[in-house]
């Protein structure tokens, strides 16, 4: 019998110091702050920062450049678009101005006590409301005031606004109800619609949203209330004023929004921010109001809320040229590709 004390092939490789190749697949599933970090597929990044998750592969973000020079914070940015005027406002430092042509700002109002505008676009209007001054309108030229009269209510307070069929809602977040105006009108009286009857552990009205439940809208479409500790009430109908025309679909908890800018329209949905994870409010709706699986990005959610729930700005922007969500939780700016946001 010979012995061959030759070595192996594979360490005879080791010894001469031959790398040996293996292919590790980017990150394109996205920061996972949901599952420890043995049950992650391996597509999961545990840390995902200034990168986009991409089909089969992630690419980094942009740079920036300057685009215009204006005094005072930003609170605000606004576009309005109706037929071919187009025009893209800034509201800062108690003004709001046109900055469409970025070397030529132009003031279009001063005075207002907050930069906190919350908008809609109808009737070739840019309607604005922020709590605390009056509303306004926009018409892609002056800034006018906007005579909408709440009954049993004040003007000035009315700092949340929204279009369903043709008919202009506003509310203020201090109290459980909502105000409507008559079919295609932008001022004049407007009716109270008390929610405090339906929802069953009280909670102020929060935002407003429409459910499209089609894709598009259309005569199926819902209006959904969230109220401020975590309901959604949901009706359907066109008239909050006849009974014939509005009726109650149910009474939903999705979890608390973390503010009234947490919604967002997105390919025939709504995502919302809440204090427990970024949902879809047809999920929400389908499971009866509940999220029956996380999303792996709930533990930073959570970590956020916890840590920053009281400060300012939270927000959810839709970039659909890039079929990105910008999800806006304070102390940074969390991008994210559509396709992977809620897996």
């Amino acid at each position: 019998m010979r012995y061959d004390n030759r070595p192996s092939q594979a360490v005879f490789a080791e010894r001469n110091g031959q790398a040996m190749r293996v292919n590790i697949e980017a990150p394109f599933g996205g920061l996972n702050t949901r599952d420890s970090e043995s049950n992650m597929e391996k597509t999961d990044a545990i840390v995902l920062e200034n990168m986009i998750p991409d089909q089969g592969a992630v690419r980094s973000r942009n740079g920036f450049t300057e685009y215009c020079s204006i005094t005072g914070y930003v609170q605000t940015l606004i576009e309005h678009f109706s037929a071919g005027n187009r025009k893209f406002l800034a509201c800062h430092n108690g003004k709001i101005s046109n900055i469409t042509n970025p070397s030529s700002v132009v003031e279009l109002g001063s005075g207002y006590l907050t930069d906190k505008w919350q908008y809609v676009a109808f009737n070739g209007y840019t309607l604005m409301v922020n709590g605390q001054d009056s509303p306004i309108k926009y018409d892609g030229s002056t800034i006018t005031s906007n005579a909408i009269n709440p009954t049993g209510g004040t003007a000035s307070a009315l700092n949340g606004i929204n279009i369903f069929k043709n008919t202009v809602y506003v509310w203020d977040t201090n109290y459980p109800y909502f105000w409507h105006g008559a079919v295609n009108a932008i001022a004049g009286t407007f009716s109270k619609f008390d929610l405090s009857y339906v929802c069953p552990q009280g909670g102020n009205l929060l935002t407003m949203i429409t459910i499209t439940r089609d894709g598009g809208a259309g005569v199926d479409d819902y209006s959904a209330f969230i109220m401020s500790n975590g309901y959604a009430i949901v009706y359907e109908g066109d008239d909050p004023s006849k009974v014939a025309n509005w009726a109650l679909v149910g009474v939903y908890r999705i979890g608390k929004p973390m503010s009234i800018r947490s919604t967002i329209k997105v390919a025939g949905d709504v995502a919302i921010i809440t204090n427990q994870d970024f949902i879809l409010f047809s999920t929400a709706l389908g499971n009866e109001g509940q999220q029956t699986q996380n999303t792996k990005l709930s533990g930073a959610v959570q970590l956020a809320t916890r840590n920053y729930s009281s400060n300012y700005g939270w927000e959810v922007v839709s970039y659909p040229k890039k079929a990105l969500l910008f999800f806006n939780v304070i102390f940074k700016v969390c991008v994210f590709k559509i396709l992977n946001s809620f897996k």
